[in-house]
């Protein structure tokens, strides 16, 4: 089972009513790209993870640890996260930026 199989099926046992997430687990798999069936799952998610504060440390078990990003070497760059600019190094560099 898959990282967030395994997620879902701790947040949905540990839900009060399972069939509101798997509702908006459907609904945004139906549509991906819309940010309601989106906004409607996070929501189901915050309030399983409100009704049951032990879950929360349960979820965080779950998940990988991930250490501090590190670099090295002139002009490296780290990034722990996610970066969503432009990341440029050296003198002359340029940014172009198009839409």
């Amino acid at each position: 089972m898959r990282l967030g199989q395994r997620l879902l099926a701790r947040i949905r046992g540990g839900a009060a009513d399972p069939t509101a997430i798997d509702g908006a687990v459907t609904d945004l798999a139906a549509d991906p790209d819309d940010p309601d069936a989106l906004a409607a799952l996070r929501l189901q998610i915050r309030r399983a993870l409100a009704a049951d504060p032990a879950l929360v440390d349960e979820i965080a078990a779950l998940l990988p640890v991930s250490g501090p990003a590190q670099s090295s070497g002139a002009g490296s760059v780290a990034v722990s996260g996610n970066v969503s600019g432009i990341v440029s190094t050296g003198d002359g560099a340029m940014n172009i930026q198009r839409p």
